[in-house]
Formats: C-alpha cells, structure tokens, sequence
C-alpha cells in the first residue's frame, strides 16, 4: 500500500534487510504539530507465523499493538489512552482508530521499531498484555 506521493502505509520488514532507517525517517519526517497522528503496519509474514507491529506517531506520542496469528493481539502493560483514539490516520489520511490502552511515549514507538525489523520478533523494550 502506497499513498500518492508512494508514501507506503505498509513496510514488510523483510524488505529492509534489518536496517530500520526507511520506517524511521517516514516518521521523523512528520510534523509535530498536528491534530492527526499517522499509523503504518510493518508486517513479517512467513509461513509459520503471521506478526504485525502497528505503529503510530502523534507528536511526542506515539501507539503500538502487537498482532501475532494465531495467538492474537497484544498491547503495551503502560499505554496511556484508557478509550480508543480516533487521532490517528493511515499516511493516505483512511481513519486509524487506534485501541485503548496502545499510546506510549515517541521514543518507545522508535525503539520497538528498530527491535522489530532488527529481530523480526516481538519488541521487548515494551511489556506486552493481550488486548
């Protein structure tokens, strides 16, 4: 999925060879002071195993959820929203509610990043509950 100016909204990390930088300079690019925050998958699909690091950023915020087929979805033990955070949009501006409890700090979201497409398993800088 790519958005017209070939912005794409969804990165499979085992195009990037390990190097984080293309998903982290699409998000340090972001203007800080929106109303809107921006929201991407970054998928490593095999064929034993199906995970998904949703990631948004929203300023100094940020949101993650972890989807892992067949075992379901996970969010972070200390996210901040306690309701859904309809702030949140796809780079090509589709609406990208994002569920209760996945806001976390900016700084985190870019941590789980790298640990995601360095490793192709779950972030550990986080600690994950079922959704």
């Amino acid at each position: 999925m790519t958005t017209p100016d070939n912005t794409p909204g969804v990165f499979d990390i085992t195009t990037l060879d390990g190097d984080p930088t293309p998903v982290l300079d699409a998000i340090r690019a972001l203007p800080t002071n929106t109303t809107m925050g921006t929201a991407w998958w970054l998928h490593h699909i095999t064929d034993h195993h199906d995970h998904c690091l949703t990631i948004g950023i929203h300023g100094d915020q940020g949101a993650l959820t972890w989807d892992e087929e067949p075992h379901g979805t996970w969010i972070p033990e200390h996210g901040t929203n306690p309701t859904p955070n309809d702030n949140y949009q796809t780079p090509d501006g589709h609406p990208f509610t994002q569920l209760p409890c996945t806001e976390v700090p900016r700084h985190l979201v870019e941590t789980a990043i790298t640990e995601f497409i360095t490793t192709r398993t779950r972030p550990t800088c986080t600690t994950w509950i079922p959704a």
